[in-house]
């Protein structure tokens, strides 16, 4: 695994191009999802996960049960508490 979050469902991990999810404290992981490229950072709370994927955001609201795909706006994005927000304020 090059990267590992934990929260109240398990520990997520990426390794490869895949995202794996370990619920019992990383003895064994299963295959969560595949992307079209290497993931380059994992982000995660309670409420949101977010994996990069070059300059692709995908961000998921309930456990990776669906990964989305975050549109390309054209700004920088903050992960907080209340969830994702942009540079000009606006939260998602």
């Amino acid at each position: 695994m090059t990267q590992i979050e934990w929260r109240k469902s398990g520990l997520y991990g990426l390794s490869g191009s895949s995202l794996y999810k370990s619920t019992n404290s990383g003895k064994t992981w299963a295959k969560q999802s595949t992307f079209k490229g290497a993931p380059g950072l994992l982000s995660a709370s309670d409420e949101l996960m977010l994996v990069t994927v070059g300059s692709d955001i995908y961000t998921s609201k309930n456990e990776v049960r669906v990964l989305g795909k975050f549109p390309n706006l054209g700004n920088f994005f903050c992960l907080t508490g209340a969830g994702m927000v942009n540079s000009i304020g606006t939260t998602f």
